[in-house]
């Protein structure tokens, strides 16, 4: 004879097991939904898992889903900031937390364009520290959206930070190549043609080798060192991808010389 004890507990798992298989049909028909493009009978559906399966496994991937279907098919990024901040609150030790501030950071620094709370999102990733693996990237985007906003020095200290933190990260010589660029259009030529020649010194064959000789040869422009503007430009002349612009910066320089020597 089963106990008062057995029993409650048979009915608890019965029920369990009745939520989630309830739980996983309405999250399996949402998926259908998606899929065929009736997003907004998607991201119902997927509120409909979330509202009546709070304590199942699929509640926090629903959420989840309804900020992704507002952001990436229904073009609607404060309603997905809204749902990516519930799953955050709702379930902060979940699977999912991380890609939601993911999602979020995202969003304010690449659509939005709101960078300070862009800083303050992938700042909160970085402190939360259960995934440290990361932790390079999310100091990268600090600087890249202090550059956006068009704070350079400030985003000339983050990259900095990057170097000294992560000192074995795979983004530092991108964080050089951006530093020297924040001197670049600061107009600090002394400084962006140092740190640009140390570049090409220990990355000889970057992917932005291009970009930084011309540069270079618009710092050299600047000082008034045409000469050694023109080695450069003519240097770049046979593989840079735009050469009617090298070649009208070649022209321009050689006139101005003719001129200095006449």
């Amino acid at each position: 004879m089963s106990t008062p004890k057995q029993i409650f507990l048979a009915f608890s798992l019965g029920l369990l097991v009745s939520c989630t298989s309830n739980g996983d049909m309405l999250l399996k028909e949402a998926e259908n939904q998606l899929l065929n493009s009736n997003y907004r009978e998607a991201v119902s559906l997927f509120l409909q898992v979330a509202d009546r399966y709070p304590n199942s496994p699929y509640a926090e991937k629903a959420l989840l889903r309804s900020g992704e279907t507002f952001f990436l098919n229904l073009s609607e990024p404060e309603k997905a900031i809204k749902y990516f901040s519930k799953v955050i609150s709702v379930y902060p030790s979940g699977k999912e937390a991380r890609v939601a501030s993911e999602y979020i950071a995202s969003i304010y620094e690449n659509t939005l364009k709101e960078y300070d709370n862009a800083v303050i999102q992938y700042q909160r990733l970085i402190d939360s520290a259960d995934d440290p693996g990361k932790s390079d990237n999310y100091q990268f985007a600090i600087g890249r959206s202090y550059y956006r906003k068009g704070d350079y020095s400030q985003a000339i200290i983050e990259y900095k930070t990057l170097k000294n933190r992560y000192p074995d990260s795979e983004l530092i010589a991108e964080a050089d190549y951006q530093i020297a660029n924040c001197y670049f259009v600061l107009s600090d030529c002394q400084r962006a043609s140092k740190a640009y020649r140390k570049l090409l010194k220990k990355y000889p064959d970057n992917e932005w080798r291009h970009d930084i000789l011309l540069s270079m040869g618009v710092c050299m422009e600047e000082k008034e060192h045409y000469s050694d503007a023109l080695v450069i430009y003519r240097d770049l002349a046979d593989e840079f991808p735009n050469k009617a612009l090298i070649q009208a910066k070649i022209n321009a320089i050689e006139e101005r010389l003719e001129e200095k020597n006449r």
